[in-house]
């Protein structure tokens, strides 16, 4: 039996001091729960973000070693579309070409050097590169959408260079590729040709077969700045009787075009028969282009 006194102590209440520790015990568990919750969820994150990363790094190794492979097999493909260039077969040669032509901007070095070869046959080759690069844009498109740009840029560049030759060979390449081009890609190749032109129409010497084959290209483009050039060659003076022949002839051609104004032509008549056409003359030739514009004047589907 308990002793009053100690009754009293406890106010009255026997098992206080029991309960107290139970639900200390109690909140001791919660707490533990809690913190145990708290820990595993930690360790869940810890655990998944780890495997995140190590699933990340995985992945850009197998990115850097199938990029590897594609750098490789590109190389390899490349080097066999070059080595098709010197084929002796013309379809394996054109295949090659158009293996090359694939690659879109990744080519453009290529097409520079090619286009930078004292060889004709490599140089029409570049040519022809352009011409497969130009008509790969629209399947490069979403990724290289510059690509028709780049091919104008650098065969211009290159058609302007004087230090490089313009043979028959690549002037009938280039011809076909013009005859492809939209007016205005049409208008970066001619006046690429006619800035290459203008040293002549000052005087200056060059080379003359560039000349002469420049100027049968230009016998399918009359008309403009074109005919204003080819008439200012024949008018020149100093260029050989090759050179100036070659001019008249373009300039008949256009003559013949169908394509010039009368008005055009009664200005060229009178600008023939004038002293600086004149003097230049060669043994009757001028003559007879001066006969072809009065014949075309004169034909009555003439344009006026």
């Amino acid at each position: 039996m308990r002793s009053p006194i100690l009754v009293r102590v406890l106010g009255g209440r026997p098992n206080q001091l029991g309960e107290a520790q139970s639900s200390k015990k109690k909140d001791c568990w919660d707490k533990a729960d809690i913190v145990g919750k708290l820990a595993t969820g930690f360790f869940s994150i810890a655990v998944t973000a780890l495997a995140a990363y190590v699933a990340f790094l995985a992945s850009q190794a197998v990115n850097r070693i199938n990029q590897k492979q594609a750098e490789i097999n590109n190389v390899d493909l490349r080097n066999k579309a070059l080595q098709a260039l010197g084929e002796t077969d013309s379809t394996k040669k054109k295949l090659g070409k158009i293996a090359l032509a694939g690659y879109g901007e990744a080519a453009i070095p290529t097409l520079e050097l090619l286009l930078e070869q004292s060889d004709a046959a490599l140089r029409s080759d570049g040519i022809d590169i352009a011409s497969y690069l130009y008509t790969m844009q629209p399947y490069l498109r979403p990724t290289q959408p510059n690509l028709r740009a780049e091919v104008l840029k650098t065969l211009r560049r290159s058609l302007l260079d004087q230090r490089f030759a313009l043979s028959a060979q690549m002037i009938y390449a280039l011809a076909d590729f013009y005859d492809k081009l939209p007016a205005d890609d049409k208008s970066v190749i001619l006046a690429a040709l006619l800035d290459r032109l203008e040293p002549f129409t000052r005087g200056e010497a060059g080379d003359i077969d560039s000349l002469k084959q420049t100027l049968i290209f230009l016998r399918s483009t009359p008309g403009g700045r074109c005919s204003r050039t080819i008439m200012i060659l024949v008018a020149q003076p100093k260029l050989g009787r090759e050179a100036w022949y070659a001019a008249l002839l373009a300039l008949e051609a256009h003559i013949d075009s169908g394509r010039i104004s009368r008005q055009e032509l009664e200005a060229w008549e009178r600008e023939l028969e004038g002293p600086s056409y004149q003097r230049v003359a060669r043994a009757g030739d001028l003559q007879r282009t001066l006969t072809k514009i009065h014949q075309a004047i004169e034909q009555p589907g003439s344009v006026r």
